[in-house]
């Protein structure tokens, strides 16, 4: 059987695009011939979080970030995010998806913390969502003790001050001067 040379080109621009497709769907992190499930979670906001940015379990990444995207709720706006779960994982139901920072430049992933439930979600469900807190907030909580002693230690030190300058009274002053 032979082939004419349209039927040929043909053949070799239909594989060309095929693979562009693929390769397209690769470099974005989507591998459209692995059977992968959609969850979604609603945050009040994301900031730093991308499209393509790992979803976790203890550190093991189990899928990615597919879409963010703005909807409107409860008269203001919320942040819808879909992932896409390319291992086969069972995530029971109450289980959070905590938004955590991977580095000190503020990049963002998806970190799933499993509850105890004995039911697990569906492929299209909603997982509740949670927050890790930021540098700065992190850093507020361990420097409050420490403001909280050393406005005690001002307090003290001038108490002291104050008792001194009782006993050094105007006579003494002059003595030590002298």
């Amino acid at each position: 059987m032979k082939l004419s040379k349209e039927v040929k080109t043909g053949i070799i621009v239909v594989v060309a695009i095929a693979v562009v497709i693929y390769g397209f769907n690769f470099l974005q992190g989507t591998d459209i011939l692995r059977k992968s499930s959609y969850i979604y979670a609603i945050y009040d906001k994301t900031d730093g979080l991308l499209e393509a940015s790992p979803v976790q379990v203890n550190g093991v990444k189990v899928g990615q970030v597919h879409k963010t995207q703005l909807i409107k709720r409860d008269n203001g706006y919320k942040v819808l995010v879909t992932f896409i779960l390319t291992e086969k994982i069972k995530i029971p139901v109450g289980s959070k998806a905590k938004l955590v920072s991977v580095d000190l430049l503020g990049s963002k992933a998806i970190d799933i913390q499993f509850s105890t439930s004995r039911e697990y979600i569906k492929n299209n469900d909603t997982i509740l969502a949670a927050y890790e807190d930021d540098l700065k907030t992190a850093v507020d909580k361990r420097i409050a003790p420490l403001q909280k002693k050393a406005e005690s230690l001002i307090s003290s030190i001038d108490s002291v001050m104050q008792v001194v300058q009782a006993v050094l009274n105007a006579n003494v002053r002059q003595n030590l001067v002298a």
